[in-house]
């Protein structure tokens, strides 16, 4: 009798990682996506060079390239001077040091070149309008997992893909261990890039823009024709979902503070859309018998750090290496949550860290300033040699 395949929750990102990750190393997939149809939503996403190694071991880079663009620099900016404060090589400084580029792309760009691979791939299924309903894992039968739309799927296991609010969680992880709101909001916006110039927004860059409210970053996409917009606010909100349209009224209540220029830039985007972050919350563990979790699924993260397509990526190229290496999935996924936690929960802390640290006021926020333009810039690199010089392909 054939082999079962490895079901994946979740055709994002994460899941498709996965599914390209299994599939690699000999192993048959189904992808269950919960939508009727490959979604292009979303807007800009930050690859650290970490990222790109993944990316890179997936078979995936390459597709990517030419979409991608390589900044020049990491520029931080007192957001209520405003003042620079801080510069970090990025370019062809961080590549050499790290083996591979820091990018920043569209995210439409990035599912589309994974999708595309995953297409491709004789040994993956994808699966559209299967929303996962319920799970069954006996230890003498397959893994059976109900859909809403009344067809069961037999599979050897299942990979809990299916972002921040996923299903499969549940069957992991008791409720207390649900999403809570942090009390930020983020909005997003896209405007072609001549217009951010106009404006005075240097599109070579990642700038990151630091106030006691609101921090805002901006970085290009689609080969350099636009600019990713992204303002994250305190404001005690909890929306459900991701993708809620904000008006010109939200935007302008939450970047009062910041300078005019900017401002100006934000009225130039024909459209913004808002969500709520949830905080991390550090799951016991990402796997029961043959389920596990993956990306947001396993370990949601803050942006403030830009790592959480990161980690997604990274958490598929280590669990198919688990999964190639033990003859028993339950024992895969075991080794897998083994490996990834430690570094999972170090970003998580970062991500935490740098939100506080971006939304410092008075005293400490002139010392934070401070420290930020007085650490040569080498040094300030140097300090992410445990974040970017990672090959989950060699742990």
């Amino acid at each position: 009798m054939a082999e079962l395949p490895i079901l994946v929750a979740g055709g994002g990102i994460g899941g498709l990682a996965v599914a390209l990750a299994l599939a690699a190393i000999g192993r048959r997939v189904e992808v269950l996506e919960r939508a009727p149809e490959p979604t292009t939503d979303g807007a800009g996403i930050q690859l650290g060079p970490n990222a790109v190694t993944a990316l890179r071991r997936l078979g995936v880079a390459d597709r990517l390239a030419a979409d991608a663009v390589s900044p020049s620099a990491l520029a931080v900016t007192s957001g209520i001077r405003p003042a620079a404060l801080m510069r970090m090589p990025l370019g062809a400084t961080i590549e050499a040091r790290c083996g591979a580029p820091y990018w920043t792309v569209r995210r439409a760009h990035l599912h589309g070149a994974l999708l595309h691979a995953a297409s491709e791939t004789a040994a993956i299924t994808l699966t559209y309008g299967a929303d996962v309903h319920a799970i069954s894992d006996e230890p003498s039968r397959a893994v059976t997992v109900s859909c809403a739309d009344g067809h069961d799927r037999n599979g050897a296991a299942l990979i809990g893909a299916d972002g921040v609010w996923s299903r499969v969680r549940s069957a992991i992880a008791p409720p207390e261990f649900g999403l809570q709101p942090s009390g930020h909001s983020a909005y997003r916006a896209i405007i072609p890039a001549d217009q951010a110039i106009a404006a005075g927004l240097d599109t070579t860059v990642v700038g990151a823009w630091l106030s006691p409210e609101t921090h805002v970053v901006h970085y290009a996409i689609d080969a350099g024709r636009a600019v990713n917009l992204v303002v994250v606010a305190r404001d005690g909100r909890a929306r459900a979902g991701w993708n809620a349209s904000a008006t010109a009224a939200e935007i302008s209540a939450a970047t009062r503070s910041l300078p005019s220029r900017l401002r100006s830039v934000f009225d130039a985007a024909p459209a913004w859309h808002t969500w709520s972050l949830p905080l991390p919350v550090a799951l016991p563990e990402w796997h029961r018998g043959r389920v596990a979790l993956a990306g947001d699924a396993a370990h949601a993260m803050l942006p403030f750090f830009a790592q959480g397509g990161a980690m997604a990526l990274e958490d598929a190229v280590v669990l198919a290496g688990c999964v190639e290496r033990a003859s028993d999935l339950t024992d895969a996924f075991a080794a897998y949550h083994a490996k990834r936690r430690g570094r999972v929960a170090r970003v998580q802390q970062a991500s935490i860290r740098n939100g506080r640290v971006f939304h410092l006021q008075g005293a400490l926020a002139t010392a934070r300033d401070t420290t930020l333009r007085m650490t040569p810039p080498a040094l300030f690199l140097r300090s992410f040699d445990w974040l970017y010089r990672y090959d989950a392909a060699a742990v």
